[in-house]
């Protein structure tokens, strides 16, 4: 499959009372459908003005929108997102989660650990707490977007095109590299926090389902191996090899070159509209149908906060980023299909099984 990932908004803590929506957004596309989308999003964007020679999210309106919108719901693609409200956060409150975050890299280190281990943890340590705000508050959200499509896209296409779990190649939007991480950033820091984290949060494996073409993604876990970056103890199963599954696939580009890329600009720079409120539901309230049900809601949203040791916590808080998040749940998709849905409903509620 193809995933293809862009950026909307500055990512800047602003500390007032006014949402500020950031968002990160990737869609997905079976490789065996890649080049009749972008086939069919060719005639469409004819239509559409240019940014130079570039069609841009923000200069479209809501029937333009839907009209790309429409065109993907043809094909059975999906669209994960990850935002964050810059708005209600201050830069002090972003400061003290990005110090929380460096330290737990290193509050599992023992005098155990071979020293150049302890030299590489606390490397990634010192990187991380090193990070300007906006780039640590976008790598961040980056990261739980990846983490996201890694788990949500191979349990949705395992149960209906399971070959396109063979392959995965990424395609992130390069344009400014001042918010986008460089590739050094990527290999030095993302990578290795992803890592680690997948490692204590195993892949969610749909039982009896075709995993063949994904098995070379997998890694065993050995539930006595302690890694320092979290908590010692974890369970045994199988990993996702982030090297493997993302490190090898990885590319940065420009949008001009990448049709898809022009198609995520779209649909995130759609969502960060929305919720911002520069946006009316025309343009925006189809965008579940290519997202998948998920709780509490399809969009995922991170909260800073410094006095907690979690990763990050969803709060959906009332009002207008709640009432689109809502709108969007409404119309999302069912993860699992409608046989294994059934299969399911019968495991969990016996009476309903059909008599013999």
């Amino acid at each position: 499959m193809h995933v293809f990932i862009d950026e909307s908004g500055s990512f800047i803590p602003l500390g007032g009372k006014k949402s500020a929506v950031s968002a990160v957004g990737a869609l997905v596309i079976p490789t065996g459908k890649v080049s009749d989308v972008l086939d069919d999003y060719s005639r469409v964007r004819g239509r559409f003005r240019k940014v130079g020679a570039e069609v841009k999210g923000s200069a479209l309106d809501e029937n333009e929108i839907l009209q790309v919108i429409s065109l993907l719901t043809r094909y059975d693609v999906l669209f994960e997102a990850t935002v964050a409200d810059f708005g209600m956060h201050s830069r002090s409150d972003v400061r003290g989660f990005q110090e929380l975050q460096a330290v737990k890299v290193t509050e599992h280190l023992t005098d155990k650990h071979h020293p150049n281990l302890v030299r590489q943890v606390r490397a990634l340590r010192d990187d991380l707490a090193a990070l300007p705000e906006q780039l640590f508050t976008h790598s961040l959200l980056l990261m739980d977007l990846i983490d996201r499509v890694a788990r949500h896209a191979t349990l949705y296409y395992v149960q209906r095109v399971p070959e396109e779990l063979g392959s995965f190649e990424w395609v992130v939007d390069a344009k400014d590299q001042q918010i986008t991480p460089s590739e050094e950033l990527w290999r030095n820091l993302i990578m290795p926090v992803m890592q680690t984290r997948s490692l204590h949060d195993p892949l969610a494996m749909l039982e009896g389902a075709d995993y063949s073409h994904f098995d070379q993604f997998l890694t065993e876990l050995d539930p006595n191996e302690e890694l320092p970056a979290e908590a010692p103890q974890r369970q045994s199963g199988r990993g996702i090899d982030l090297n493997a599954l993302v490190g090898r696939h990885l590319r940065f580009a420009d949008s001009r070159d990448e049709l898809g890329l022009e198609l995520v600009d779209i649909l995130t720079n759609a969502l960060t509209r929305a919720m911002n409120g520069r946006l009316q539901p025309l343009g925006w309230s189809e965008l579940g149908s290519l997202m998948i049900k998920q709780q509490p809601q399809c969009v995922k949203m991170v909260v800073f906060t410094p006095d907690t040791d979690q990763h990050s916590t969803t709060s959906w808080a009332e009002g207008r980023l709640n009432t689109v998040a809502s709108a969007l749940q409404a119309r999302a998709k069912s993860m699992l299909t409608r046989e294994n849905a059934q299969k399911a409903l019968r495991e969990t509620h016996p009476e309903t099984r059909p008599p013999s």
